[in-house]
């Protein structure tokens, strides 16, 4: 019989399939806190969690799977599964994992559940598009070149300046309206979210502004973690779509003095309506598909009443032949 509990550590470490979510592993850090902070939101209304949130699935004890959740960034009605991790020869335990958690918090105000999964994991997307009820939404295509000098173009360097607390609000209606409307409901942030993601600047992160004419018509996002791979997000807002190509001359400039330099990657995000131009400017430049991440999400609408007993629910999975006591303690 499963036992299905909430804990504040990380228990499993083989067949740890953390890496197929497609989140930043430092907000995930952050997102984790101190023990006594981990304790205060552990003790917090579902809608009102603001760190990570993992669950285990144990039979006599015995931890078999385990997953994560953390806020979206969007709202406190929308979290993305950040984590999860099996242990070998116990693949059965995640199903009644995931969906005991999309039940608990569907049932308690969540009302969209996001998870980003590698596409070198099939039995992983098949996990929570067949079994538990994902559907497809969209997908992130990673797009890599070594060699920059396949990326011809000029570029004026006065249409890139330093992010402004003030191009926020700008820079979040251009991400907005670029979302595909019928992907809006499941992927649009939210301006504090967009903010705190835009003002931190380190030595690994580079965030400029697209301007024309003085006014914000893009940006790009420039990370990496070994000063010699780099991923680059870039968006336009729909009028300036062929600038993507300065936005890229620009971004070689830049890389062009990093001698350690190896691959640049661009993330070509099917979402987004200008993605059409940027993957035609990609694959003119000799951009490669080098990874694809599908992107999986749930709506949870059946609400259950405030107070109900988590202990008192039970769910037998006749094709697994085992039953399962949820608990939420």
């Amino acid at each position: 019989m499963l036992k299905i509990s909430r804990t504040l550590f990380d228990h499993i470490k083989e067949k740890d399939f953390t890496k197929f979510m497609f989140i930043d592993p430092e907000q995930v850090e952050k997102m984790s806190g101190n023990i006594f902070i981990r304790l205060i939101n552990h003790i917090l209304p579902v809608t009102k969690k603001f760190l990570r949130e993992t669950f285990n699935a144990k039979e006599n004890d015995k931890i078999l799977s385990q997953v994560s959740l953390v806020p979206d960034g969007f709202s406190h009605i929308r979290f993305q599964i950040s984590s999860l991790k099996i242990r070998e020869g116990y693949e059965f335990s995640s199903k009644p994992l995931i969906d005991y958690v999309v039940n608990n918090y569907g049932g308690r105000g969540v009302a969209s559940f996001l998870v980003y999964i590698d596409e070198c994991y099939p039995e992983i997307i098949s996990l929570f598009k067949n079994e538990c009820g994902f559907r497809s939404c969209s997908k992130i295509e990673f797009y890599t070149i070594s060699d920059l000098n396949n990326i011809t173009g000029e570029f004026n360097s006065d249409n890139f300046k330093k992010v402004e607390n003030k191009d926020i609000t700008e820079l979040l209606e251009i991400n907005t309206m670029n979302i595909f409307p019928h992907f809006r409901p499941s992927l649009i942030s939210r301006l504090k979210t967009f903010k705190k993601e835009f003002i931190k600047h380190t030595k690994k992160n580079l965030f400029k502004v697209f301007r024309v004419n003085g006014r914000c018509e893009g940006y790009f996002k420039l990370y990496t973690n070994d000063n010699k791979n780099f991923v680059a997000d870039i968006i336009t807002s729909k009028a300036y779509e062929q600038c993507y190509e300065e936005i890229l001359a620009y971004i070689k400039n830049y890389l062009s003095d990093k001698k350690s330099f190896e691959s640049l990657t661009v993330l070509l995000k099917k979402y987004r309506e200008t993605s059409i131009k940027l993957e035609e400017i990609l694959t003119d430049k000799n951009f490669r598909i080098t990874n694809t991440t599908h992107i999986l999400v749930k709506d949870y609408w059946q609400r259950v009443k405030e107070g109900q007993s988590e202990e008192k629910l039970f769910v037998f999975f006749n094709d697994l032949n085992v039953g399962c006591n949820f608990s939420g303690h």
